[in-house]
């Protein structure tokens, strides 16, 4: 895979009226786990990635696992050196490659995926959609932010995952859901035939006294 690396160059021009915009996309439910996210490829190209914060004591890097191809991109973005808005190129993939970030947190040794293939078996990365514009003083194109947890359960993780924060392009998520407890309408349908058979004999032992 090929890497570039630029610097973001939008100037900023909306005032003091989009201040409350510059801040990172925080988690909303800290010190529990984030769900595991599938990611993939929303079309054949490259996937470019954008920096927008670290607040990280631990030296971390990322890459992009093309799980599959089995290609893996350079690491880039050293979060203690790399200033906010700035941008690389992953490489290219195919539409629908399954896609995985990988964090590597240099200080502890340890490398953690962003689809919760961890060690500790938690998701290390939060991932949402972003609609593009204003953070940390940059401006960023519309993608997938994803914010990285760079710390397992052992090594005392809070489960914040405002270590780092990046957005990618041509990257598409899914959630898993959660089966549901609501009866499919197959089983909606047995249970009625249940309960008017139950009605039926009840009604006949009452006919007969």
């Amino acid at each position: 895979m090929g890497l570039r690396l630029s610097a973001l160059s939008f100037m900023l021009l909306y005032g003091s009226a989009a201040s409350a915009l510059a801040d990172p996309i925080w988690y909303s439910q800290p010190t529990m786990p984030a769900p595991a996210v599938t990611l993939t490829a929303a079309a054949t190209g490259p996937i470019r990635g954008y920096f927008v914060f670290q607040s990280a004591g631990d030296l971390d890097s990322i890459a992009l696992l093309d799980a599959t191809t089995g290609v893996t991109s350079p690491y880039v973005f050293p979060n203690h050196s790399t200033v906010a808005g700035a941008t690389a190129d992953f490489g290219n993939v195919a539409a629908g490659d399954q896609l995985v970030f990988l964090l590597f947190n240099a200080t502890t040794g340890t490398t953690l995926h962003s689809d919760g293939q961890n060690a500790d078996g938690d998701a290390h990365a939060y991932t949402t959609p972003y609609a593009g514009g204003l953070l940390s003083g940059s401006m960023f194109p519309a993608g997938i932010y994803i914010g990285f947890e760079d710390l397992l359960a052992s090594q005392g993780s809070d489960f914040d995952y405002n270590d780092n924060g990046f957005i990618f392009t041509n990257v598409g998520a899914s959630v898993p859901v959660t089966p549901s407890a609501v009866p499919e309408p197959g089983s909606l349908a047995l249970l009625g035939t249940g309960a008017l058979g139950a009605f039926a004999l009840l009604r006949g032992r009452f006919e007969r006294r």
